[in-house]
């Protein structure tokens, strides 16, 4: 009969053993997604950074050729140079 204590206790031990098992590769199933959504939430984030930098510089730039292609047109002694080219 004593057996069959220790059989019971050795069954529940495995048995718990196994559930805590399952429990932690769903845990590690759940902290991979979590870890791949913010992932991917941070490399959206840089770029959309990047995006808007390089639409800004692009903006930048034309601006700059804009003003160069409009001084060009105009006649050197225009008294409103300056409002043509104020941005």
């Amino acid at each position: 009969m004593a057996n069959k204590g220790k059989d019971v206790s050795s069954d529940y031990l495995i048995s718990a053993i196994a559930e805590l098992k399952m429990e932690i590769k769903g845990l590690r199933a759940d902290m991979n997604r979590v870890e791949e959504t913010v992932l991917k939430e941070r490399l959206r984030a840089v770029e959309d950074t990047l995006s808007q930098n390089h639409l800004l510089v692009y903006a930048g730039q034309r601006s700059q050729s804009l003003n160069q292609d409009i001084t060009l047109l105009l006649k050197e002694d225009c008294q409103n140079k300056d409002k043509c080219l104020e941005n």
